[in-house]
Order: structure tokens, then C-alpha cells, then sequence
């Protein structure tokens, strides 16, 4: 289990970032876009979850923009 520091030092080295959303939720986005919405942001209750979410985000699109 991830405590909220080590989650965003995670997110940092991937440029993403993540904030409350909500009461109990986190939503993962990425710095880089100036809107947040469902194609380029996550949410989830849980910030393991989040971290290993904005992997799979970021991984998906460098693939695209290869």
C-alpha cells in the first residue's frame, strides 16, 4: 500500500499528477494537457491503483505518438 507522497513521487517521474476528486476519489492526469477529461484522465479510489493506472497511460501514449 502506497502512501500518498511515494504515489506522487511515482506519478512525477511519468509527468503525471494526480488530486482529489471528489471525497473518495483520485483523478491521474496527465501535466502536459490543459483539459482533463476521460480520454486522458483516470479515476479511482485507490492510489495503488492510480499509480499503476498512469503506467499504463503514459506507456499508451508514447506508443501512439511513436
Amino acid at each position: 500500500m502506497l502512501t500518498l507522497s511515494e504515489a506522487i513521487r511515482r506519478l512525477d517521474v511519468n509527468n503525471m499528477a494526480l488530486r482529489r476528486y471528489g471525497s473518495l476519489q483520485w483523478q491521474v492526469y496527465f501535466r502536459e494537457d490543459r483539459k482533463q477529461d476521460a480520454s486522458n484522465s483516470y479515476l479511482t479510489d485507490d492510489l495503488d491503483d492510480a499509480v499503476i493506472e498512469a503506467g499504463k497511460m503514459r506507456k499508451s501514449r508514447e506508443l501512439c505518438n511513436a
